[in-house]
C-alpha cells in the first residue's frame, strides 16, 4: 500500500514534510545517538518495477518508494545522516544515478555501476568501477587495479574489498589483509568486521578465521540492531549469518539490497503518518518490534502537534511503554 501523504503522484517520488518545519514543532529533543533499530530494503520482480520497503514484520511492510521504469535496478542501499540513499541503473538508457530515496533527489552520476555506498565520518563515499569517489562532491579518493565490490566503515577506518585478493585501507591504499579471494561484501557488527568471499564462504575479514563453509550464492550482509543478516540466494530466503537461521522468506521477491536505518528515519516516516494516516499508523505500529515501537513513540510524541485515535490507542494497548519512555526522558 502506499503511503499518499508521502507521495507525489506527478512526479513518482515520495515526498517527506520538511524537516525545518517539523523540527520548529519540537519542545526539547535530545540528541541520542542515531542506533540503527530499523531496517530498510529494496527487491525487483522480473520485469517489474524496483521498490523499497521499510520493514515491520516481512509479510506486509511499508512501502517507501517504487521506481518508475521496469528496467530500472537497485545495487545499493546506505544510510547516511538521518537519510537513505540508493545507488540505481536504467538497464535500457545506462543512466548510473545516486538517489536520495525519499525525495527523489539526485545526488550523483557515474559512468559505471555504483556498486556500493557508505557511510564514513560523516562523508558519503561510493563505488563506481575501480574508483572509490565522495558522493555529494564526486570527488576521486581511491583507485583499484579491479572492479571494487564493496566499502565498509569500521572502527574509524574506510575499507574496500572486490575483484582483487587483498583488503584495503581505502584512503591510504595499504593492504590491510592478504584474503586469497574476491570479496564480495564487507560488514562492520558489534565492532568485528565480517565479509562474504569467493564460493559464499563467510569469514572474520582481518583474523581470517572462517565462520562456514556452507554458504552458496550469498550476495550481501546487512548489520542492524543485534542482526547481522545474509542473502542465500539459492536458497530464496535471508538468514542470520552468526546462527544460520532464516528470518525473511524471499521466494516471491528478489531482494537485492539492504541497510539498518536509525530512529530519525523512523520517526520522519511515522510522523507523516501520525499526522495525516492514523489508521495506517496503528496497522504498521502493532507489528514492529519493541525497540521500534519505542524509538516512534519517544520521537514522534516530542511534536506539538496530537492525533486523538492514536493517543486513545496507545493508552489503551501500550501504557506501559507510553510510561517507559516518559520516565526516560525525565
Amino acid at each position: 500500500m502506499y503511503i499518499n501523504n508521502m507521495y507525489n503522484l506527478t512526479r513518482g517520488y515520495p515526498i517527506l514534510k520538511e524537516k525545518s518545519e517539523r523540527l520548529s514543532k519540537q519542545d526539547s529533543v535530545k540528541k541520542d545517538k542515531d542506533e540503527l533499530v530499523g531496517l530498510v530494503y529494496a527487491f525487483k520482480k522480473w520485469n517489474k518495477k524496483p521498490k523499497i520497503f521499510l520493514y515491520v514484520d516481512g509479510k506486509k511492510d511499508l512501502l517507501l518508494r517504487k521506481e518508475s521504469d521496469n528496467s530500472s535496478y537497485i545495487y545499493a542501499l546506505c544510510y547516511h545522516k538521518g537519510l537513505i540513499y540508493h545507488s540505481i541503473q536504467n538497464l535500457a538508457l545506462s543512466n548510473r544515478l545516486i538517489y536520495e530515496t525519499l525525495s527523489g533527489k539526485i545526488i550523483g552520476k557515474r559512468i559505471d555501476s555504483i556498486s556500493a555506498l557508505c557511510s564514513h565520518n560523516g562523508k558519503l563515499y561510493d563505488s563506481s568501477y575501480n574508483e572509490v569517489f565522495e558522493t555529494f562532491s564526486g570527488e576521486g579518493v581511491a583507485r583499484r587495479h579491479r572492479n571494487i565490490e564493496s566499502l565498509c566503515s569500521h572502527k574509524g577506518e574506510l575499507y574496500d574489498g572486490g575483484r582483487y585478493d587483498f583488503l584495503y585501507e581505502t584512503f591510504s591504499g595499504e593492504k590491510v589483509v592478504e584474503t586469497k579471494s574476491y570479496i564480495h561484501d564487507l560488514c562492520s557488527h558489534h565492532g568485528v568486521l565480517y565479509s562474504l568471499e569467493e564460493k559464499g564462504k563467510f569469514y572474520k575479514t582481518l583474523s581470517r578465521e572462517e565462520l562456514s563453509k556452507d554458504w552458496h550464492w550469498n550476495e550481501f550482509l546487512c548489520s542492524w540492531g543485534d542482526n547481522l543478516w545474509g542473502k542465500d540466494y539459492r536458497g530464496g530466503k535471508v538468514v542470520d549469518m552468526l546462527d544460520n537461521k532464516q528470518v525473511l522468506e524471499i521466494n516471491n521477491k528478489h531482494i537485492v539490497a539492504m541497510c539498518g536505518v536509525g530512529k530519525e528515519l523512523i520517526n520522519d516516516i511515522y510522523y507523516n503518518l501520525y499526522e495525516r494516516k492514523p489508521k495506517q499508523f496503528i496497522k504498521y505500529f502493532r507489528r514492529h518490534s519493541s525497540k521500534v515501537q519505542e524509538a516512534i513513540v519517544s520521537g514522534v510524541f516530542k511534536y506539538e502537534s496530537e492525533n486523538e485515535m492514536i493517543t486513545k490507542f496507545l493508552e489503551k494497548e501500550y501504557s506501559d511503554l507510553l510510561r517507559d519512555v516518559t520516565l526516560k526522558d525525565v
